[in-house]
């Protein structure tokens, strides 16, 4: 609903430009459009926070329960930090306007993507492009536990292996193979 809700101002603030361009082009005095801008920015908080929402659901579950050695890390880390600065603002708005239950909710899904944050550089690391089966073993042997193999692996696998725990060796391995 929101996205429709945002289609349609664009279309009235096009139709507002599309209007003025045929004002002037008539001589006809200029038409100021000064609620269409006003709506755009109480709108834009409202907008943020479904949106957010939603892409968290949907890439949450992609990001934990699908295929490791599919997932962009570069898309991944910049997607968190995008949420986690546009549910900040949010929130932020929502406390000032003194819509509470909003913010519960921008506070709600804010602290979900805190808790998948550390889970960012295990994703940066072993994503890069440069490691090797030589690196995997290397690293299944430091941490003493048997990794999945790559087409089975998920987050979530990793993480019940203690990956994030353990995030400096696995980032020391991941860079010697970007080195390599």
């Amino acid at each position: 609903n929101v996205r429709r809700i945002k289609t349609n101002m664009g279309i009235c603030e096009e139709k507002a430009k599309l209007f003025n361009s045929r004002e002037m082009l008539f001589g006809s005095a200029v038409t100021e459009y000064v609620t269409i801008p006003e709506q755009t920015k109480i709108f834009e908080p409202f907008y943020d926070l479904w949106d957010c929402a939603e892409r968290w659901l949907t890439n949450q579950e992609l990001w934990c329960n699908g295929k490791f050695m599919d997932l962009d890390s570069d898309a991944v880390e910049s997607a968190v930090g995008a949420l986690l600065r546009a549910l900040t603002k949010s929130g932020k708005t929502f406390d000032r306007m003194g819509l509470s239950q909003c913010n519960v909710i921008a506070v709600q899904v804010r602290q979900e993507v805190k808790l998948f944050e550390p889970k960012v550089p295990i994703i940066v690391s072993l994503r890069n492009p440069g490691m090797r089966e030589r690196h995997w073993t290397d690293l299944q042997d430091k941490l003493g536990k048997e990794l999945p193999s790559l087409d089975e692996m998920t987050l979530n696998g990793l993480v019940d292996l203690g990956l994030v725990d353990k995030v400096e060796m696995v980032e020391k391995v991941a860079e010697r193979a970007g080195k390599e």
